[in-house]
Order: C-alpha cells, then structure tokens, then sequence
C-alpha cells in the first residue's frame, strides 16, 4: 500500500504539471466508475459514524488499510486509468504485482523455516509476513499465483516466462505450506476464472511452459501431502492466526448490526466490537 500511495502521489505531480503548462486533462470513463464512487460514498459515511475513528480512517494493528488508503487506491485507479492504455502496460503492471508479491512470499517461507532476516523482535516470529498477516500472505500468494498462470500464455520473452514459473512455483508453495482456507479459496476461484477467460491458443502456443508449471505444482501439493514428504516440509506447530468459525463471525457481525443497523461501527473496527461477542474459548 505504501508504493501505491507513493505512485498516487507522483500521479497527483504528473497531472497537475500538465495542468500548469496547459496540456489537456481527461478521464477515461469505465464501468467500474459509478460502483467506485458508491463505495468511497459509503466508506466515507460509516467513517464519519465510526465507534474508532482514528482506526477507521488510518487502520487497525499496524496494517493501515482505513479509509485514507481506501480513498487512495480509488484514487490511483482514476489517475493511472487514462495512462493503461495499451496491453503492454497492463502486462508489465501485473508482472511487477507478481514479483513484488513473490518477494513477499519469499521472505514468509524463510521465516516458517526459521531462517530470520535480521535481529529485531519482530523479524524473528516464524510467522512474520511483510503483509502483518499468514492469511494475507496467502491470499497475495494465490493472487499472484493466478496472475502468474494466466501471464505465462501471454508472455514472449523467454526470461520473463522463466521468471513467471520461478514466481508461480513459490506462491503455490507457501499455499501449500500454510493451507489456509482463504488462500485455497482465492487460488481455486481464481484458476477456475483465468481457464474460463482464458483464450485456447495460448495454452497450446505455450504447451511446454505449461506442462512444466503445472507439473511443478502438483509436484509440490504431492509433498506436502504425502507423509513421508509432508513431515519433512510442513511443521504442525506454525502459528496460525486464531480465527472465529463462521457461525461465530456471523454472531459477532449480527450482535454489532442490531446495535448500529444503519451507519455501522465503521470500518477496520471487528478488533473492538468483536470481543464483546465473541465466544468463550477465544477470551484468553
């Protein structure tokens, strides 16, 4: 978030040094325009009625994704939209997500292993994450796992499809190693809607690449299945985060709706309302 806030702020320059020496400034219109507004209208609202209103607008434990970093990614949406206008672009913006998130992901697996990457209290957790979360690791895991799989059919470049394996084969791995319900979710749901969008002739242009990622990931999800395999690379006791069950998180959301049913409590306020509700084996 903190490049994109750095990449709005630097939109922000570009525009406004056109408007000063008089170049013309458009937006290009898209069909996500109106829900985007809709969303910032309401973020803003339950903002305003908030029970927190400093962890509504700037975020809750240390992750910063209130309403400021809300407002500025819709805001880099409609800055960077009039610039994306070739598929060059878009290429390269979604490669440069993936290696960034593969970076990430890197550091998580050193970490489940025990190999730190430096002396502070907080680099020696087994589950430190540059994301602050396992299931957000996770999830960036299996998006960048779905945008490597789908990049690979359109790539020429032979270092880049090499990198783009390199990166896939990582993120399916810490899938793998972590198992978290969210990360299976996002990479299944994800996988299942890049095959469907998917043009055939991609596939069969890039049959050997192909074969030899997905070769390489059931390769993975054998060995950390199989006994054998599975007690040499998956330690049982790396630590999770405690999460509620589904029909606890229903209880909790509808508890704090009955109390706030119009504006709500505001956003990235679950950590507060939360332990009112929740049940008696988390309260420790």
């Amino acid at each position: 978030i903190t490049l994109i806030m750095l990449a709005t702020l630097l939109l922000l320059i570009a525009w406004g040094l056109k408007i000063l020496v008089g170049e013309k400034v458009e937006f290009v219109k898209s069909k996500i325009d109106k829900p985007l507004i809709l969303f910032s209208l309401v973020t803003i609202i339950t903002t305003v009625f908030s029970i927190h209103k400093v962890s509504s607008i700037y975020g809750s434990q240390g992750r910063w994704f209130g309403l400021f970093s809300m407002l500025t990614l819709v805001s880099f949406f409609f800055l960077a939209n009039p610039v994306i206008k070739s598929k060059n672009t878009i290429k390269l913006m979604l490669f440069g997500l993936m290696v960034g998130t593969t970076i990430s992901t890197i550091t998580s697996i050193f970490a489940y292993y025990g190999v730190y990457l430096g002396n502070a209290a907080f680099l020696q957790l087994r589950n430190f994450s540059l994301t602050g979360s396992v299931s957000d690791a996770a999830f960036l895991a299996a998006i960048s796992t779905v945008i490597g799989f789908s990049l690979l059919g359109y790539e020429k470049n032979i270092v880049k499809k090499g990198t783009i394996i390199f990166s896939t084969i990582f993120n399916f791995f810490f899938i793998a190693l972590t198992a978290t319900t969210l990360g299976w979710a996002t990479l299944a749901i994800g996988l299942a809607t890049a095959l469907w969008l998917a043009k055939r002739r991609h596939f069969s242009e890039n049959k050997t690449f192909y074969i030899s990622l997905v070769s390489g990931m059931f390769l993975i999800l054998g060995m950390t299945i199989f006994p054998t395999t599975r007690n040499f690379l998956v330690d049982p006791s790396y630590p999770l985060e405690v999460k509620l069950t589904v029909t606890e998180s229903w209880l909790n959301f509808s508890s704090a709706l009955k109390q706030r049913p119009i504006f709500g409590t505001g956003i990235e306020t679950f950590y507060i309302y939360s332990t009112l509700y929740s049940p008696a084996q988390l309260n420790y």
